[in-house]
């Protein structure tokens, strides 16, 4: 009975801070947090360290946001030098409008890119591939290639939100107690895009870089966000990484 009891009162430890009793759970997510790592919003809710940075993010006037997402085309150069640091630095939580235009914007540069790199090294293997397509769908060479150019960011959009998908689907697979709402992960997703500018490498190279940076990032930023350990961040990227695999690699232009 006794020991019962001492089972029951045993302190519960903070999820950042195991040698910390947990005095608090976090509203949002759930987690457990000691005094140093709590915090209480006006209305009186209890969240965990990321949980309040995504709250202040979103209690910030328009006008800071904004200026808070300008870090996506400066930090251009930490996202190919160092991808831990951009990963780190990703803005989850904010407006969904800049990071699905920046996602779009640059899965669309790539594939005009891929698109480059075959008119100019395969070029007969291209237009045989199009005329097949053009026939069977009884259309001209010309509005085909028109239709698939114009259809570019929409096919981006459907990418993204699949990939996304495979993410949060991996999350859970993790075991991780800080899951995200689906729309931090196509956030996560569209940030991560900056993997496409790869494509300006010639054909099959570009493709090899994207798919492997891509998943470096994504990597990163679960491992970071969700503060798994390196192995359960690897499980979190398995779903992602076959679905890129058969969609970047057997999917072509």
């Amino acid at each position: 009975m006794m020991a019962s009891d001492e089972r029951k009162v045993w302190p519960v430890r903070c999820d950042n801070h195991p040698e910390s009793s947990a005095i608090a759970i976090c509203t949002e997510c759930g987690t457990f947090n000691c005094e140093s790592c709590r915090s209480v919003t006006t209305e009186g809710l209890a969240l965990c360290p990321n949980c309040w940075s995504k709250q202040r993010h979103f209690d910030k006037p328009k006008q800071e946001r904004a200026s808070a997402l300008k870090w996506l085309p400066r930090s251009l150069r930490t996202a190919f030098l160092n991808p831990a640091q951009y990963a780190r630095d990703m803005h989850l939580g904010g407006r969904m409008l800049p990071s699905l235009n920046f996602g779009v914007v640059c899965v669309v540069i790539g594939q005009l890119a891929f698109f480059m790199w075959v008119v100019l090294l395969m070029r007969e293997t291209y237009d045989e591939q199009v005329a097949t397509i053009a026939a069977e769908l009884d259309v001209s060479t010309r509005q085909y290639q028109i239709l698939r150019f114009a259809l570019l960011p929409i096919d981006a959009l459907v990418r993204l939100g699949l990939y996304a998908l495979l993410l949060q689907l991996g999350a859970v697979m993790s075991g991780t107690k800080r899951a995200f709402r689906y729309r931090d992960y196509v956030q996560l997703i569209c940030f991560g895009a900056v993997a496409y500018l790869f494509l300006l490498v010639p054909l099959i190279a570009g493709v090899l870089l994207t798919l492997g940076y891509a998943l470096t990032i994504c990597w990163y930023a679960v491992k970071h966000h969700h503060r798994l350990t390196s192995s359960q961040a690897f499980v979190a990227i398995i779903p992602l990484s076959i679905g890129m695999f058969i969609i970047e690699m057997m999917g072509g232009f």
